[in-house]
């Protein structure tokens, strides 16, 4: 909204006009989700996979906890989303976000699944990683820490 403001983008406190109701279609699309065993996979296998943890490193690194557990998937790479933007909220460069992935070893090549707590700070990540730096092997573990935790094997956190 601070960006929109300072280029002089509309905004009004007024209620919108009442729109004549339409109709969409929903399509699911499966093969952009991950599933947790595909995250046990990407666990397993950090050349051909990139697990990254799209929370603060304060998760990250046990100082905080979701869901009465300290830490993160194994061998999960630390990005916070946070670290995709700008200091007024927009999304880095396609160029910086490449470097940036470059920096943490992450290539696109490989299978990159972004998650976090329960699969929303995950979806910026998800979102630059794919379609600001082009990779194209990108997916999104909805069921994220959240679900790992839950399992009934007791998934280690690192």
């Amino acid at each position: 909204m601070a960006r929109w403001r300072a280029i002089g983008g509309p905004v009004s406190t007024a209620a919108p006009a009442s729109r004549a109701q339409g109709d969409f279609a929903v399509r699911e699309r499966p093969a952009l989700r991950a599933s947790l065993a595909d995250a046990l996979a990407a666990s397993g296998d950090r050349t051909g996979h990139a697990l990254i943890d799209a929370l603060d490193l304060d998760y990250y690194y046990g100082g905080s906890r979701f869901f009465d557990r300290h830490g993160h998937l194994p061998n999960a790479i630390a990005l916070p989303a946070e670290d995709l933007f700008n200091a007024d909220k927009t999304f880095k460069s396609p160029k910086q976000i490449r470097a940036l992935l470059g920096l943490l070893g992450i290539r696109p090549d490989q299978q990159v699944i972004t998650y976090c707590g329960g699969g929303i700070a995950a979806a910026g990540p998800y979102f630059a990683i794919r379609h600001l730096a082009g990779f194209q092997r990108v997916k999104l573990y909805v069921g994220s820490q959240l679900e790992w935790v839950r399992d009934e094997r007791g998934l280690p956190l690192w």
